[in-house]
């Protein structure tokens, strides 16, 4: 299962967007994942409500409910953690044209080997006749304990949303988001819809046309076949 990447988000149109400004991301959208307690428990985490980018037709406003067990939750500290030693781990390379995909090699590498956990790398999967630019790939990791890809790692996030000549309330927007995506991959689809959006928002008031590339199917496509790549059982350690 792909979670909530396994349902498609159809493109946003002119006529969708409702709002005259673009308001600042979520919080949950500038921390990279979803605003909830990230502090482990055993008590049950109740369901949270919060807004994203998702009305009846795609377009932000709407309201989802969601839970987070306390087992998710744990694995999500403990893949920051990693994030961050890999991070570390590979810092004389920052600057390279070759680090994401360096630092996506290590963090995988350090999944599969210190915690056994199940990796699906973007480098790794077939890109033929997808629509989004090659090089988006190399920063993405789908990976999960037990088989199931239940979180992704996009250390290019923010940058897979920029645009040459960004309106300013465009700029502010993208500024608040977070350079990489650590989170579920249910957050991940509702993200990408919230910054899509506001993309297409932007460049249609400069009566530029939105790429098929830059649209939320595409994009939500490439994450998907990162998840389908997942192996089905844990890496043996």
């Amino acid at each position: 299962s792909s979670g909530g990447l396994s349902s498609a988000l159809g493109p946003t149109s002119a006529d969708e967007a409702e709002e005259e400004t673009i308001e600042a991301p979520p919080r949950w959208v500038q921390a990279g994942c979803a605003e909830r307690n990230d502090e482990p428990s055993t008590a049950p985490i109740p369901i949270a409500t919060r807004a994203v980018p998702r009305g009846d037709n795609g377009c932000p406003g709407g309201l989802v409910k969601a839970v987070l067990t306390p087992e998710t939750v744990q694995r999500l500290q403990v893949l920051r953690v990693v994030v961050k030693t890999a991070r570390a781990e590979t810092q004389a390379f920052a600057g390279s044209p070759q680090y994401p995909r360096l630092l996506c090699l290590t963090l995988a590498s350090l999944l599969r080997e210190t915690l056994g956990w199940a990796v699906s790398l973007g480098s790794e999967v077939e890109q033929r006749g997808d629509l989004v630019p090659p090089e988006w790939w190399d920063s993405i990791l789908a990976t999960g304990p037990c088989g199931k890809p239940e979180m992704i790692v996009d250390l290019g996030f923010q940058a897979k949303f920029s645009i040459a000549r960004p309106s300013p309330q465009f700029a502010r927007f993208l500024g608040a988001v977070q350079s990489e995506f650590v989170g579920t991959t249910e957050d991940l689809e509702h993200a990408v819809a919230q910054l899509c959006s506001a993309l297409h928002h932007t460049l249609a008031g400069q009566g530029i046309p939105t790429a098929p590339w830059r649209k939320p199917q595409p994009i939500l496509t490439m994450y998907r076949r990162v998840c389908q790549g997942l192996p089905c059982t844990p890496h043996p350690r």
